[in-house]
């Protein structure tokens, strides 16, 4: 997964991930900050929520 801390349709992070078919987020403000590398998360795109950890939905 990519992320980008500037949101828009055509950023950059959003373009190279739809060429890799790759799931990308843009927008994530302070995710980098927060988050450490290798740091496991689930992202409910349909409801903007990230959880910590591994989840599976039903």
């Amino acid at each position: 997964m990519q992320s980008s801390l500037k949101p828009g349709l055509n950023s950059h992070a959003a373009i190279v991930g739809l060429a890799l078919d790759t799931p990308t987020i843009v927008g994530a403000k302070n995710a980098t900050k927060i988050l450490r590398s290798g740091t496991v998360v689930t992202v409910d795109a349909d409801r903007g929520i990230v959880y910590c950890g591994q989840k599976k939905f039903a």
